[in-house]
């Protein structure tokens, strides 16, 4: 049996947000957790985190003893998070929207993970975080991003469906997500659709999502940390600290006041 739920186009439905942790955990953990850990872990003084989701990376540094702060739009990410720490920690997260945030603290740390920026569609948009991070940003202190690197062939044509996760949620029951992305590469946009195929005893549950994902290239990058007021101190293109080159996947950016 199949039940077909077109999800909230505005918020991380509750369905996407529940198995978040576990998608994840398998598809990204091995390639960006070890980098911003280390970040964290070395950071003396307090850090905030642009985008926290479920916890993913906060919950882990909060656990090892950092001075660890989040903030994200969406409810039910934060939701999912707050149900994973002790309820004395729940003021550190809060629902706020990166344009405009209030926090009235300064960072030695701020960190975007995860193609975070990517939800800033339009240049007065992305403009308007930078300048907030950088009010929250100690003297000293970094900002670090990071973002996918457009590959030509993703920007050129629309990509097919294709399984990106495939494994149990629950001992005996099955999770498969199955992703295609349709392409504006006029405004720089990916449509990435997803939908969940969450087995059940008796039946399949089918639920439809999708969200935007906004791209940028190198030198588009270099001119908005400019405008917005912050230094760009060194760009890699991967979390190895390689060079950035023809064949990286992420600019990982770091940025100064």
């Amino acid at each position: 049996m199949e039940n077909y739920i077109e999800l909230n186009r505005n918020e991380y439905p509750g369905i996407v947000a529940g198995f978040y942790d576990i998608i994840y955990e398998k598809i990204r953990d091995k390639i960006d957790r070890k980098f911003y850990m280390d970040k964290i872990l070395a950071t003396d003084g307090p850090v905030l985190e642009v985008g926290c989701g479920s916890g993913r990376l906060l919950v882990s540094a909060l656990d090892k003893g950092a001075d660890i702060y989040g903030i994200d739009l969406s409810n039910n990410m934060l939701d999912v998070l707050r149900s994973k720490i002790n309820e004395e920690q729940h003021y550190r997260v809060t629902q706020d929207d990166m344009r405009d945030f209030y926090l009235n603290k300064k960072f030695k740390l701020i960190y975007a993970p995860f193609r975070v920026f990517s939800h800033m569609y339009t240049v007065q948009d992305q403009l308007n975080a930078l300048k907030c991070i950088k009010n929250h940003l100690a003297d000293d202190g970094v900002f670090v991003f990071d973002l996918y690197v457009p590959n030509p062939l993703m920007i050129y044509k629309d990509t097919e469906e294709n399984i990106d996760f495939d494994g149990e949620y629950e001992p005996g029951k099955n999770l498969r997500r199955i992703v295609s992305i349709k392409t504006d590469y006029i405004n720089q946009i990916n449509t990435i659709y997803t939908k969940f195929e969450v087995e059940d005893i008796n039946e399949i549950n089918v639920f439809d999502n999708r969200f935007n994902m906004r791209y940028y290239f190198r030198y588009e990058l270099e001119h908005l940390i400019k405008l917005s007021g912050l230094k760009l101190k060194i760009m890699y293109g991967d979390y190895n600290y390689s060079p950035l080159s023809n064949i990286s996947n992420d600019f990982v950016t770091e940025c100064t006041k």
